[in-house]
């Protein structure tokens, strides 16, 4: 109809500036910019078609066109509010939340009821840690438009930094009935189960549905591999970390926890490489070498392993214990030594992380009855975030067995 429209009035530049709109909804970009490079060419200044070529260039990809054409309509026109609410949205894309807000508020000026801008505000307020504020927007875009999940989802966010849990569940529960099929709002409901530790049960439904909905993204093959692992259910976390690596290799969080997994499931060879790669993302810890080492000789290959601890002795600080550990793990006639320096140690904690190594060299040395007082030496000193202290305990569980 509109084509019918334009054809039969060429010099009717609003319903070609309409009818471009329509393109644009239709997906058909190209059409679009044929309708409007002649407007703009005659008429630079044209806020509609200026909008709707942002419009085009939003369509297309092209933010920062987009962006251009939005600040050359508000440089006419600083209320606009059309403009401001997307304007917003792309500073905000760009973290450059002083000048959302500001753009968001000339569009609430001129329009409170602008709901990109409701939206928008909300999440500055939020970055502003000012969450009651933010609230309210929320309140009032839902009020325009309950069928909007998202509205939801962003009211729990503010919800739960008031310390309202459960009102924040019950807009992430609203959001899921609105919009089933969304993957982020039950990893966002999953997410919050989990922090405030009340439904893990629920946290841990909510993460198999999100995988279900899309198994190609990587996020909640975390959260599912971490609570099976706080379950200790060791095989079932390892599934979900090699899930994990398979879609995003280069998510080195995990190589560790993935390392010791494969470590306590005895695939050496695979271990000693995420070992590796743990070590090379923080040199600064050498738990991941002496891991290194002991693959190596669990797999009886002391060639490879003498090897690997010349490197080590090369690189670690000679006042670091762990290069007193390198040099006895060389040379068993060391022990002594080590042991003398370790009682020297103050940190008790330092000292239980020692001794699980210590632990692991007797038993490797066949000296199984000194091993095992280490290993229960350790076990009797648990210290947070000592991730040798899972694999002390399966030591532990192996012998007992």
């Amino acid at each position: 109809m509109f084509k019918q429209l334009v054809d039969e009035h060429p010099g009717d530049l609003s319903q070609q500036i309409q009818f471009a709109r329509l393109l644009i909804s239709a997906g058909k970009l190209a059409e679009a910019r044929n309708v409007l490079d002649p407007i703009l060419s005659k008429e630079p200044n044209n806020l509609q078609a200026l909008y709707n070529m942002a419009l085009l260039e939003d369509s297309g990809g092209n933010t920062k066109a987009e962006r251009r054409y939005l600040e050359k309509i508000v440089a006419r026109e600083p209320t606009n509010p059309d403009a401001n609410a997307l304007l917003g949205q792309l500073y905000l894309a760009d973290n450059e939340v002083d000048k959302a807000g500001k753009a968001f508020e000339l569009s609430l000026k001129s329009n409170p009821d602008n709901l990109t801008a409701l939206m928008g505000e909300g999440n500055v307020l939020l970055q502003q840690n000012k969450p009651k504020e933010a609230e309210s927007m929320f309140d009032h875009a839902i009020k325009l438009q309950p069928g909007l999940s998202f509205a939801y989802a962003d009211r729990a966010q503010a919800r739960a930094a008031n310390g309202d849990d459960n009102g924040a569940e019950a807009d992430l529960t609203k959001a899921i009935a609105l919009n089933p099929d969304y993957y982020w709002h039950y990893i966002d409901r999953g997410r919050l189960r989990l922090q405030s530790e009340h439904n893990t049960k629920g946290a841990l439904a909510d993460f198999k549905k999100a995988v279900s909905l899309n198994p190609d993204y990587f996020l909640g093959y975390v959260y599912l591999a971490g609570m099976a692992e706080d379950a200790k259910n060791y095989t079932e976390a390892g599934k979900y970390y090699k899930k994990l690596l398979d879609l995003r290799p280069d998510y080195y969080f995990v190589y560790r926890p993935y390392a010791l997994i494969l470590y306590m499931e005895q695939k050496w060879d695979e271990a000693r490489s995420y070992f590796e790669k743990a070590y090379k993302e923080d040199p600064s810890d050498h738990g991941p070498q002496m891991f290194v080492v002991l693959t190596y000789l669990q797999e009886k290959d002391k060639v490879d392993a003498t090897s690997y601890l010349k490197r080590m002795i090369a690189e670690v600080p000679h006042s670091s214990l762990f290069y007193g550990l390198a040099r006895m793990y060389l040379d068993p006639a060391y022990d002594v030594y080590f042991i003398n320096s370790l009682k020297q140690e103050k940190n008790p904690d330092v000292r239980t992380r020692m001794l699980f190594y210590l632990a692991s060299f007797y038993e490797l040395q066949g000296k199984n009855r000194l091993a095992e007082q280490y290993f229960v030496d350790v076990d009797s000193h648990p210290v947070e975030g000592m991730y040798e202290y899972r694999v002390n305990k399966w030591e532990l569980e192996k012998n007992q067995k």
